[in-house]
């Protein structure tokens, strides 16, 4: 599920005519959308890359060290696969022949290979659409490639513990 949103708050920002508002921004959404549609989404790639901060540079000295000489470069989301993971997104990787799930810190491109940070959640108690899960406080390192699907999750406020919706292929049968 892609956010779709910027591009609507670009365009109705312009508009004050009430009485057409919807006719004169479909238009330009459709156009923005079709235009977007052209541009080849495979494959695993940063979107809006940039130049990353010192923090975020100290931040990944902990888990690899980078050569001198090295192009890196950060960015809010990575397309895998025409899917677009964000940041704070919680998702469902695979990692060592399973699959885990935790929430998205931040994704960086190391030369021409991208990879993501993730805190690790582990499964508390797991039903047929959802599972309750609960940060571990470990950090990881993984290729973006091994980033399975996005999901939806709040927090739970007793408990501080996330209920996540579980993607239809991750669903439980039921009985």
């Amino acid at each position: 599920m892609e956010r779709k949103h910027k591009t609507c708050k670009r365009i109705a920002g312009d508009h004050y005519n009430t009485k057409s508002f919807e006719k004169g921004i479909m238009e330009p959404i459709t156009c923005q959308s079709l235009y977007d549609l052209q541009i080849p989404r495979t494959g695993v790639f940063l979107t809006a890359q940039k130049k990353p901060s010192q923090r975020l540079l100290a931040a990944l000295s902990e888990f690899v060290s980078v050569p001198v000489g090295v192009d890196l470069f950060t960015s809010k989301g990575v397309s895998v696969e025409s899917r677009v993971v964000q940041l704070n997104d919680a998702v469902m990787f695979q990692s060592n022949g399973s699959v885990h799930m935790g929430r998205v810190n931040f994704h960086v491109q190391i030369g021409s290979e991208c990879v993501t940070c993730i805190s690790l959640w582990t499964i508390i108690q797991k039903k047929t659409q959802c599972t309750t899960c609960a940060d571990t406080g470990e950090t990881i390192l993984i290729a973006s490639s091994q980033i399975l699907e996005t999901c939806v999750y709040r927090i739970l406020e007793a408990s501080g513990a996330m209920c996540v919706l579980l993607p239809p292929k991750f669903r439980v049968a039921s009985m």
